[in-house]
């Protein structure tokens, strides 16, 4: 007796299936807010920015993550974060964390990389539980998950905590 292929079996199984539509949902994510690509810490640009951005999600009617990285703002304008966030939460968007910094798991040490991450949510962890919500979304930067499996699992262990 032959065996099938995988590739075979799954066509197979396919093709057994009654036809009928499928629901596809997309999530639009946007890493390194709250300036984005903005260098020049002027927090009414990043206000104009994410309002900008937040009205065209809506008025396209996508579902859409803001990824923090809270450095992007200046030490002495960092204390009008929240009200720039607030701008997503307004509009029943989420937030996630992204790194403090946007530092390279890669290249950092296990400490280094989770004090980032402490740091990415000083801001922003309160004003989510302010609204009743939870922090639940991180992001590496980079997309940068370790190269060592047991650095990554220490930090998949480390964010399961938080």
């Amino acid at each position: 007796m032959s065996r099938l292929k995988p590739v075979a079996t799954l066509a197979l199984l396919l093709a057994a299936l009654p036809l009928t539509a499928q629901t596809r949902r997309v999530a639009v994510t946007f890493d390194d807010l709250p300036g984005l690509y903005v260098n020049n810490c002027d927090a009414h640009t990043y206000r104009r920015l994410n309002q900008q951005l937040v009205a065209a999600i809506r008025r396209n009617g996508m579902p859409a993550l803001g990824l923090i990285n809270e450095s992007k703002l200046c030490d002495e304008k960092r204390g009008q974060l929240a009200s720039i966030l607030s701008i997503w939460l307004d509009a029943d968007l989420d937030l996630g964390n992204h790194t403090f910094s946007h530092i390279d798991f890669n290249t950092s040490t296990i400490a280094e990389f989770e004090k980032n991450i402490v740091d990415g949510e000083t801001t922003l962890k309160p004003l989510l539980v302010s609204r009743g919500k939870k922090l639940q979304y991180f992001r590496f930067p980079f997309l940068r998950t370790g190269r060592e499996l047991a650095k990554k699992r220490a930090i998949e262990a480390f964010l399961r905590e938080r």
